[in-house]
């Protein structure tokens, strides 16, 4: 954001333009005319910073008593004065009536959620893939109980007796060992769920402190691409 700051022409009064609307502060004639109409800006950075910059080599713009071109500021220490006869600029009173008293909105790197989702995401798909694995070699018990069935109707093969009860005792640990793991599964992974997704809540959350709030279960691909915090309206940039 950045505000335009100079002498109104006629009544000699502060003039503020600010996102090309015009404000003013003061009386009339209360700003000297060493002052140009558009002396100096002020620009608030996205990190919350402030500076000051002379806008024309003719204008004179002091911080603390020394001529600046362009110099960052704090606004409630720093002394900013305009012109020869150095008209002191209310800059809190000015940014007060401007902003309503808010300061701009922080900007935060929201570069570390990238992990926090990644770390979510693989997680759930290597369960989802171990789940396919066990499922496909479970089918494999059944093959065995058909393969000793098929077993009675091959000729030279129904006579190995030894044989087909190999095969029905391979599926039938099989199916234990399945079912065993299954039931084991059926306590232990809604459990582990439910941690992956506490801890996944509380970490992927916006990263302004005074906020926290979760950000959705949005893949961070989609959640590079806000701009604002949807609760706290922070900036939020990828930059780490």
């Amino acid at each position: 954001m950045e505000l335009i700051l100079g002498r109104e022409s006629g009544n000699g009064r502060l003039h503020i333009v600010v996102n090309g609307k015009d404000c003013f502060y003061g009386t009339a004639g209360s700003v000297p005319r060493s002052v140009s109409r558009q002396h100096c800006k002020l620009v608030i950075g996205d990190d919350g910073n402030y500076t000051i910059v002379n806008l024309k080599p003719e204008n004179v713009t002091y911080v603390n008593g020394v001529s600046v071109v362009s110099k960052r500021i704090v606004p409630k220490t720093d002394r900013v004065e305009l012109g020869g006869e150095r008209y002191l600029l209310p800059i809190t009173v000015i940014l007060k009536a401007v902003l309503g008293g808010a300061e701009p909105p922080k900007t935060y790197s929201i570069a570390h959620l990238q992990k926090v989702w990644d770390e979510y995401h693989d997680t759930k798909l290597e369960i989802q893939i171990k789940e396919k694995k066990t499922a496909a070699i479970r089918s494999v018990t059944g093959m065995f109980s058909m393969a000793a069935v098929a077993c009675g109707f091959i000729p030279g093969i129904s006579d190995f007796t030894v044989l087909r009860i190999l095969l029905y005792a391979v599926g039938f640990l099989l199916a234990i060992y399945f079912f065993v793991k299954l039931y084991r599964s059926s306590s232990e992974m809604p459990r582990f769920m439910d941690a992956l997704d506490k801890k996944f809540r509380k970490e992927y959350v916006c990263p302004n402190p005074d906020c926290n709030k979760f950000m959705g279960y949005v893949p961070y691909e989609e959640l590079k691409n806000q701009t604002r915090c949807p609760s706290c309206k922070s900036k939020l940039v990828e930059k780490a």
